[in-house]
């Protein structure tokens, strides 16, 4: 047990000892290279604390002391990289590569500056010589392709995609690299070719063939791309893409409703992407925006209706039918679906702005009360939510909530002139009805500033000014243009006529309101009522009081201003 004690003891000193031997006989760094180090780090420090001015000085002071220091001169080159200074990144990054030629982290850098500075040959040659070190490596390939493409080298750089392929295997990243080359230097039969050895790696991926389906119809090779959608439905009888693709057939011949027709058996799948679907019917309700046509307007219904009942949870399904119905000039049904959307999601504002603009449309008041309300609670940000409820709080004569309303629509319709121009007529009109006549005159200005052409605007500035016989003849200017703008209404004629009237004009004044009956104003008691005042300005008395007889009559026999003057023949 001693002896074995002291053995043990024995050898723990012997190895302490060769520990001490093997320290001492290596050399301790001088105190040169440790503060060469201690500046190294500091250097590394700032240039995470993001002051790279005072990084860079410090790395070129390690590469004073130590001009071999080639990680110095790496971080040196980023530095200046990221100060803009390319020469200098350039050269510091050749110091690096000098002190360590292996290093690929280099080399990579090197190669990504000459790319910068539009050396690509120079690049591409980098990542030849790194693939030839390193034959495995997938980045280097495509970086090397790349470079070459960017060098106008697309043969060259098919190559390389080539010999990445016989190193990995054909994948489809590569396939579709090596078909947009084939199809930019003029060779459409290769490009298919790389396709079609993309599908035989793996024949049952449908993906695979769709590739090579676009290519054709790219190529408007029709006849070979139905060939492939067809092996594609062998193979997936549920593809919705193919089934689309060979119903578009009818399209390309000019059959729309027929086209349409054919995709009810693909709508009916609950399993194919809703939004696939939509994506085939948009076209149709943009179309039915400008030229509604009504076979494919009910061909693209029946296709909604399906849409409702395959996926009867999708608020856009209903949002689908109600624009189809909306702009078909259905308004009450469409109303109906954007209501059900409303129900089924909340959160997506342009429902709310379909379900206000009709309920506007349809001077349902109370109702955009209630809607705009509760989209400024929901759209808080939204101007239109805002500029609708103004218009139901300005209805119903609620003054400053409406102002309220449309004042902050304007605050958050900047960059919309459209709705700047609706906002600044409307608080026009409303000030005007409230008799506040300097700000109704400073709304409708800024309005008339936006859309100087407007004709409703034109008339209506013009016809508040004649009303209160201020400013005539920039109310005449007006007036005569919204005329020109828009001729043969009665509405402006009348309010032309009546400004002539206030300017003491009453033949011509006369000569424009008959214009206006002629146009329908007959059933106007407002046209009627100005006309009789004409005629009794003309002392056609008599005349002036058939007229006003006929104004009251429209009226339903409820005007005192009507009465007195037909009671006292006079004005």
């Amino acid at each position: 047990m001693i002896i074995r004690r002291f053995f043990s003891l024995f050898l723990t000193i012997s190895l302490l000892a060769g520990a001490t031997l093997s320290l001492s006989a290596q050399p301790r760094p001088t105190e040169e290279q440790v503060e060469t180090e201690k500046i190294f780090i500091d250097a590394s420090r700032e240039k995470v604390l993001g002051n790279y001015e005072n990084a860079a000085y410090l790395f070129k002071e390690v590469l004073k002391r130590d001009k071999n220091n080639h990680a110095a001169a790496y971080e040196l080159a980023r530095l200046y990289d990221v100060l803009d200074n390319l020469d200098k990144a350039m050269a510091s990054i050749k110091m690096a590569i000098a002190g360590d030629s292996q290093n690929p982290w280099y080399q990579m850098f090197l190669a990504d500056l000459f790319d910068r500075k539009g050396k690509y040959k120079d690049g591409a040659k980098i990542f030849e010589k790194l693939v030839s070190e390193s034959p495995y490596n997938e980045y280097y390939y495509i970086k090397w392709a790349f470079l070459l493409m960017k060098a106008n080298q697309p043969e060259k750089a098919i190559e390389v995609y080539s010999m990445l392929e016989q190193r990995i295997g054909i994948s489809e990243e590569i396939s579709r690299k090596k078909h947009s080359l084939y199809l930019g230097i003029g060779q459409p039969g290769k490009a298919i070719e790389t396709y079609q050895l993309l599908i035989k790696s793996d024949p049952y991926n449908v993906e695979y063939h769709h590739l090579l389906a676009s290519l054709y119809r790219q190529l408007e090779d029709e006849e070979n791309a139905i060939k492939i959608y067809e092996e594609i439905l062998e193979i997936d009888p549920n593809d919705a893409k193919a089934s689309i693709a060979l119903a578009d057939r009818q399209k390309v011949a000019g059959d729309d409703v027929s086209y349409l027709n054919s995709l009810q058996s693909v709508f009916a799948k609950p399993d194919v992407d809703i939004d696939m679907k939509i994506k085939e019917i948009l076209p149709y309700i943009r179309q039915a925006v400008d030229t509604p046509n009504e076979p494919i307007m009910n061909a693209t219904l029946q296709l909604a209706n399906i849409l409702e009942e395959q996926h009867p949870t999708e608020a856009k399904a209903y949002s689908v039918s109600g624009d189809l119905l909306y702009y078909s000039g259905r308004k009450r049904q469409a109303l109906k679906k954007y209501l059900k959307a409303r129900t089924l999601n909340n959160t997506i504002y342009s429902i709310y702005d379909q379900i206000m603009y009709i309920n506007l449309e349809t001077n349902s008041y109370d109702t955009l009360l209630t809607i705009s309300n509760e989209a400024i609670d929901l759209f808080p940000n939204q101007a239109a939510a805002y500029y609708f409820n103004g218009v139901a709080l300005d209805f119903k004569q609620k003054d400053q909530a409406a102002i309220s309303s449309y004042q902050q629509a304007l605050l958050m319709a900047r960059k919309n002139p459209r709705l700047q121009f609706d906002l600044y007529a409307r608080l026009g009109g409303l000030y005007h009805r409230i008799n506040k006549h300097t700000l109704s005159d400073t709304n409708m200005d800024k309005a008339l500033q936006l859309n100087p052409k407007d004709f409703n605007l034109l008339n209506n500035y013009s016809y508040y000014l004649a009303n209160r016989g201020v400013q005539l003849e920039k109310a005449k200017k007006m007036s005569a243009l919204a005329n020109e703008l828009h001729p043969n209404q009665a509405q402006f004629q009348d309010t032309y006529g009546w400004i002539l009237y206030q300017m003491k004009e009453y033949e011509s004044a006369r000569e424009w309101l008959i214009k206006a009956i002629d146009n329908g104003g007959d059933s106007n008691p407002s046209i009627l009522e100005h006309y009789g005042d004409i005629l009794f300005q003309i002392g056609k008395t008599e005349a002036a009081i058939i007229e006003w007889q006929k104004a009251l009559e429209k009226k339903g026999g409820k005007d005192e201003g009507l009465q007195e003057k037909i009671r006292s023949r006079q004005l």
